[in-house]
């Protein structure tokens, strides 16, 4: 009996961990660029890739929602899309994929200069979603 158990433990212990999911609006999958590095080692940027990919905005979906840019205050340019067509959705990532946009959280956070670079209002929100994962 003893020896079942055994078996058990490794069966369970081979298998991967959950990744873990999270709601994202449109809003915050467009603000999920913020947080990818912009020179990395090759691990981190193949990470970001696949982060990216799952977070990606496709053409059908871009064209459902009338995705555009649009000119906002100040001659910047902005994102607007259908607000009514706007789905939240969830997506899963893979323990290392939350660990490293946690620690990219993390990165943004300690090298953060008041008024130049850090969060914004709207990363600050999708920030918080990402600690929370």
């Amino acid at each position: 009996m003893a020896k079942s158990k055994v078996n058990l433990t490794a069966k369970e212990t081979i298998q991967p961990e959950a990744g873990k999911t999270i709601e994202l609006t449109v809003k915050d999958r467009i603000l999920f660029a913020d947080f990818f590095p912009e020179k990395a080692n090759l691990t981190d940027q193949w990470i970001s890739k696949d982060i990216a990919a799952k977070i990606e905005i496709g053409v059908a979906e871009r064209k459902e929602l009338n995705l555009r840019v649009v000119q906002g205050p100040n001659q910047t340019a902005r994102w607007a899309w259908d607000e009514k067509k706007a789905k939240i959705i969830k997506i899963t990532f893979s323990q290392v994929e939350a660990q490293f946009l946690k620690d990219q959280v993390e990165r943004i956070n300690r090298s953060a200069i008041p008024g130049e670079r850090g969060f914004t209002m709207d990363t600050a929100e999708v920030a918080t979603k990402i600690k929370g994962m």
